[in-house]
Formats: C-alpha cells, sequence, structure tokens
C-alpha cells in the first residue's frame, strides 16, 4: 500500500494518476509524442534498419547496402537518367566506364555538380520516396523533413581531393544537437580508394562545428561501397574525398534533407505538376515544400495544413 502522500507534496503534485494525467496532457497540447515515436522505431525495425541507425548516431554516417534500396535496374534506371540529363544540358555524351578524364569534373575538388534534378526524371523522385531512404532521414530529422536540394555529382581522373567540411552551410557553430540536416547520396558506380571514395572522420559530427585547419585529417576513414548503396550521413559529419585515380566517371544523386524550418537550397513545389502530385502520397507533397513552406507571396502561409500545428514540437517532428 502506497503511503499518503504530504499535504506539501498533496498541493504541489496534480490528484490525477500517472497514465491519465499523462492522456490528458497529449489531449490538451494536440500532439502526442508516443505515435513520432513508435512510428520511427517500427518504422526501422519493419525494414531491418536498426544497426544502420546506431551506426549513424553513433559513427555520424552508414553505408545500406544495395539488397536494402533498390534492385540493379533501378541504379541503372537512375544512373542512364543522370547521363540523359548531362547530355541534354552541355550536348555531350559521357562514358562514365572508359573515359580518361572530364574537363568539367576537374576544375573544382567537388567535380562537376548537375544541380535541380529532381525533377528531370520522376526516377529522381521514385528515389526520394524509397521507404529505407525515408525512414533513415526520418530518425535523424523527425517525420517532417524536407528536401533542399537534388543534384548529381560526376568526378573523373585528374580532379583535386575534395577538404574536410560539413553540410551545415552557413550554420554559425554549435550546430543544433537535434541535426539540421542530412545527406543521402545514392552511388551510380562503385566506391573505391582508387575510384576517388569518401572520406569521413567517424564521431565528428558530435563536434557540431566545421573542422578547423587541417584537423581531422589523420582520422579519416575511407567509406568504400558497391554501385545501388545508399550513404548516409549527418550534416554535422566531417567529410571530403579523395581525388579519382582509374579512368571512367565516378556518378552519384545526392538529396540533401533538412528540418522544415530551415530555407531550402531549391525550390520544387511550384514546378511540379498535378500528374506527379497525383501519382505519390501526400508525404510527397510535404517533401517537396507544397504543404508546409516558409516562403509564400500574396497568397500567405497554409496555416489549414496539419503540419503547421506540429511543426516544432519536438525533435520528431
Amino acid at each position: 500500500m502506497r503511503p499518503k502522500p504530504s499535504a506539501a507534496t498533496a498541493n504541489a503534485v496534480p490528484s490525477l494518476e500517472p497514465v491519465a494525467a499523462g492522456q490528458e496532457y497529449h489531449k490538451n497540447l494536440g500532439y502526442d509524442i508516443r505515435e513520432d515515436v513508435n512510428y520511427i522505431y517500427d518504422e526501422l525495425v519493419r525494414l531491418g534498419l536498426s544497426q544502420y541507425a546506431l551506426e549513424l548516431d553513433v559513427k555520424g554516417l552508414t553505408v545500406v547496402p544495395p539488397e536494402k534500396i533498390a534492385g540493379a535496374a533501378f541504379t541503372r534506371q537512375v544512373r542512364d537518367a543522370v547521363l540523359r540529363t548531362y547530355e541534354r544540358r552541355h550536348g555531350e555524351t559521357l562514358d562514365f566506364e572508359n573515359a580518361e578524364t572530364l574537363e568539367a569534373a576537374t576544375v573544382t575538388p567537388f567535380g562537376k555538380h548537375m544541380a535541380y534534378m529532381l525533377l528531370e526524371d520522376p526516377i529522381f523522385s521514385d528515389l526520394m520516396m524509397n521507404e529505407t531512404l525515408l525512414a533513415l532521414v526520418g530518425y535523424r530529422l523527425g517525420r517532417n523533413f524536407s528536401i533542399s536540394n537534388c543534384q548529381a555529382l560526376i568526378k573523373a581522373k585528374g580532379g583535386k581531393a575534395l577538404k574536410l567540411h560539413t553540410d551545415e552551410l552557413l550554420v554559425p557553430p554549435p550546430y543544433s544537437a537535434n541535426g539540421g540536416g542530412a545527406n543521402a547520396t545514392y552511388t551510380l558506380t562503385d566506391y573505391t580508394v582508387d575510384d576517388g571514395a569518401l572520406l569521413y572522420v567517424p564521431g565528428s559530427h558530435k563536434y557540431r562545428r566545421l573542422p578547423v585547419g587541417d584537423e581531422g585529417a589523420d582520422s579519416v576513414v575511407p567509406v568504400e561501397a558497391p554501385a545501388g548503396s545508399l550513404i548516409l550521413w549527418d550534416g554535422a559529419t566531417w567529410h571530403g574525398a579523395m581525388a579519382r585515380q582509374n579512368r571512367g566517371l565516378r556518378l552519384n544523386v545526392i538529396l540533401y534533407f533538412i528540418r522544415p524550418h530551415l530555407r531550402p537550397m531549391e525550390v520544387f513545389f511550384d514546378r511540379v505538376d498535378q500528374e506527379t502530385l497525383d501519382k505519390y502520397p501526400p508525404r510527397y507533397r510535404a517533401l517537396i515544400g507544397e504543404s508546409l513552406k516558409w516562403w509564400w507571396r500574396e497568397e500567405g502561409p497554409r496555416f489549414d495544413s496539419p503540419d503547421w500545428s506540429m511543426i516544432g514540437t519536438t525533435a520528431y517532428r
């Protein structure tokens, strides 16, 4: 039998039983954190991603193998769409397997960037809506995350190594403890040391700031992964890339995601046709900022969207 509380304690603590008090609190607030916690956790377990979520949390980066993402045919489709886009934009056909080099990809250490790729081909939206990708990014950024940019990157022999940096661009230190962004890179060719692999410093995301000078250079680890892998890292993780030594081209698609209070690099919502919106579930509208956005004109904000009532409520949103 529980002891009777003192008069002071009785006055300080609500008389409701703990469960009832919790239910009443959630009801009044209009938000139940348990829904988000259980959804995120259950998705990770259902998809067999627990070990990758743990690695992402501890090391700041994880590599999800192709069999957890999609088949080889899907990888070829995405790669072909990137090559077609390059040819359409630049009037040049790329031989990604045998090219001795590509001058446009050697000018900067980043290689050749092709921006604003999401709407170039429907396959890029299919990639963005991949359930494994959504589960891991949602774990990192909460359920209301949106896309900041969709880019393709090409590296060639003769390019320079990329120094360590973070993806939290323009953010003064210290970065938010909950993380503002996450990079999801889909590899379209093999990542090996001689192919210009990604480099990162395990655990560096915990610093919540940029590296200073050559800090971290003696702690880097190469990220090797076969084509069709998803490399996912925290926006605060220190990372760079090695110079490519082999002939041929290293291809990827980068999708960078942010929490909904941040400003995206690329804006898509006003260029997506109705057919595309109808093809995907409502989550697609939120991802591209159509149902939840900070930028508006005369029409004003859409506070009628249910997302607005939950944004910023917890780290899970």
